[in-house]
């Protein structure tokens, strides 16, 4: 990987001296030549012999540089290892056109002006007609001479949308039928997710493809495939966007793009062992495809992969040490693994190289938070704190580390600041189920139980089966003492999820809360099954064997949650209180 990006920057260093070279070996020898002959004709002065031969040379020297480049440019836009590289010799492909047109114009007004005109004129002008049809027909494509879809695509570049938009729809209007108005109407209306809209775009793109002419239309034509796969996956009709992209991938095997798209699809239907193949042939043809990399490393978690998945999102943490959605990753790969300690040095590595990353101090504040070691995990939210005071998604953890280490007051203050970020979102979409769920967690957190049950069964109205509400249900009546309702929304849960290990745990608690520690060990013992080395589960079990008066057995498995999370300052407290009653 990092071999790649040396290789990327080399070759950009590479192309940016061929572009200066282009315009001294273009432009000078045009210089040398007129000069004179403007010298001759308006003064009369007698150039000597010698400038003529030296010019010859010059020029002769120059043509077989500017042929080099241009050849040059031509093998690295089709064999270059990267898509940058590639895209750095088009660049410069282009740059090497419009500066022979402007030297070939600039020599034939010169001759026209000061009629100079002999053979060699006339091949000119010959060559210049010839360019420009290559030219126009090469790398300029329809609408050229069309003011106003020009200036439509300047203010695209400029992302002045809007105003781009009328005058693409005003073209619409008119009938007319260039490619490059169909594609950029089907961009704006994806971008603002009028999919059914983008979708008629790119339609109608793809019945113009018999009748364009030149290359860079049938290019827009044939990526107008891409983008249907991509808009009928949004619209989750995966039959038809997997039919798209397949055209997509025939007409171009070589578009990681594509093989990233159709290994999407693939994991929206679920099929994830093969979703992986395709994200491998898109990670292949481009090897630091950042998109395509996270995709993998989260299938892989999916997969309990946990190890493959940790390699892919360290290969994305050397390319970008700060991304938050590698490093969001990471966390989620260390809870599915409860790998927490591995994934704390990582962070601790990353710290080291740049200290000044605030979502870096938070996510390993999220470890330790998770590794329940409360002290430590607040020392890292203050330092991200001090950084960027910003960051109220993470107000609700450092509210539950203070209430873990008894500061309520502390504690409160934080789930009020998380509360107003959760309203903040949902005045933007009032029915996002996930920021309805944490609004009922802070609010069950505040004590404010009835309103947080309420909004529990707003949603269970709408959707019986969604085991998350069923959960937030059943904890905040748990909170509240209603033991038995509490276990009949476990129950609800654990019919739609019979193999959850969390949900088995919790339905193993609130029994032993009840006083009910043999049917309790029960459950955790279920659960632990499913995930033998979960350390809440761990401590559930000692605890249950703590009631139970089985000491040196509770004993043993406390040790085993403080081997997973050392330092657990729940599992210290409650092995200190074996160990007593083991003495008494």
């Amino acid at each position: 990987m990092a071999d790649l990006i040396a290789i990327n920057k080399k070759y950009e260093k590479i192309f940016k001296t061929l572009d200066i070279i282009l315009i001294i070996t273009i432009f000078g020898p045009l210089v040398l030549n007129f000069i004179p002959i403007v010298l001759i004709i308006i003064y009369g002065y007698d150039v000597p012999d010698f400038y003529w031969d030296l010019t010859g040379k010059i020029i002769l020297v120059s043509v077989c540089v500017v042929v080099f480049i241009y050849f040059f440019s031509i093998y690295y836009a089709n064999k270059g290892k990267t898509k940058e590289i590639r895209n750095l010799a088009l660049t410069t492909i282009g740059k090497y056109l419009i500066y022979i047109g402007i030297n070939i114009a600039t020599q034939f007004v010169i001759m026209v002006i000061f009629n100079y005109f002999d053979w060699y004129s006339i091949i000119l002008v010959i060559f210049l007609i010839f360019f420009i049809n290559m030219v126009y027909e090469t790398y300029v494509f329809e609408g050229m001479l069309n003011l106003k879809l020009r200036k439509a695509k300047k203010l695209l570049k400029k992302e002045k949308m809007d105003e781009a938009l009328i005058l693409l729809n005003e073209l619409e209007k008119d009938k007319y039928e260039y490619p490059s108005m169909y594609h950029h109407l089907g961009l704006i209306s994806l971008d603002n997710e009028e999919y059914e809209t983008s979708l008629e775009y790119y339609n109608q793109l793809i019945k113009l493809n018999d009748k364009v002419k030149f290359e860079f239309d049938k290019k827009l034509c044939n990526s107008a495939y891409e983008h249907k796969a991509l808009i009928l996956r949004e619209l989750k009709r995966y039959e038809e966007a997997l039919e798209a992209i397949d055209k997509a991938l025939v007409i171009k095997d070589d578009n990681d793009w594509s093989w990233g798209e159709k290994g999407f699809i693939l994991y929206s239907l679920k099929k994830y062992e093969e979703s992986l193949d395709y994200f491998n042939k898109a990670i292949e043809l481009n090897p630091i495809n950042k998109r395509d990399r996270y995709f993998k490393a989260y299938i892989l978690i999916k997969l309990e992969r946990y190890d493959e998945a940790n390699e892919e999102i360290d290969y994305l943490l050397k390319i970008d040490s700060t991304d938050k959605m590698t490093l969001d990753l990471k966390i989620l790969n260390a809870k599915q693994s409860k790998n927490y300690c591995q994934t704390l040095n990582c962070f601790e590595k990353l710290l080291k190289i740049n200290p000044d990353h605030f979502y870096t101090w938070f996510c390993k504040g999220y470890v330790l938070y998770h590794m329940n070691h409360y002290k430590n995990a607040l020392t890292s939210f203050k330092k991200g704190l001090k950084i960027n005071n910003e960051k109220s998604s993470f107000s609700r953890v450092i509210g539950i580390c203070y209430e873990e280490l008894n500061h309520t007051d502390v504690a409160k203050k934080y789930f009020n600041k998380a509360l107003s970020y959760q309203n903040s979102l949902l005045e933007k979409d009032d029915e996002d189920v996930n920021s309805l769920l944490e609004k009922s967690f802070l609010l069950e957190k505040l004590d404010e139980y009835e309103e947080a049950l309420a909004i529990c069964d707003e949603l269970l109205k709408k959707d019986l089966k969604n085991v998350d509400v069923l959960l937030r249900k059943a904890y905040i009546l748990d909170e509240t003492g209603r033991l038995e309702e509490s276990l009949k929304y476990f129950d609800m849960a654990l019919k739609l999820e019979p193999e959850d290990a969390s949900i088995l745990n919790s339905k193993g608690w609130v029994l032993c809360e009840k006083g009910k520690y043999e049917k309790g060990l029960k459950y955790i013992n279920e659960s632990l099954k499913i995930e033998p080395n979960d350390f809440n589960t761990l401590h559930s079990k000692g605890y249950a064997l703590e009631n139970l008066g089985e000491y040196q057995k509770a004993l043993r498995y406390y040790d085993k949650v403080l081997e997973i999370t050392p330092g657990d300052e729940n599992g210290l407290e409650r092995r200190e209180s074996v160990l007593k009653k083991l003495k008494k």
